[in-house]
């Protein structure tokens, strides 16, 4: 049977988590990334209210 989860588990865990991805969490976000979503957000508010995306299912 696995270990109970206690707020003191979970502060361990939340803690070692923290410490594994610190690096990527301060890495600065690829431009393609931040070119795409900046696509992306004008694709959506060009798009006329209540007008699907083309190719959408429903």
């Amino acid at each position: 049977m696995p270990p109970r989860r206690t707020p003191k588990l979970d502060e361990e865990i939340d803690r070692n988590l923290k410490l594994a991805f610190q690096d990527l969490v301060n890495e600065p976000v690829p431009d393609r990334f931040k070119d795409l979503l900046k696509r992306l957000e004008e694709a959506d508010t060009s798009r006329p209210a209540g007008q699907e995306e083309p190719g959408a299912e429903k």
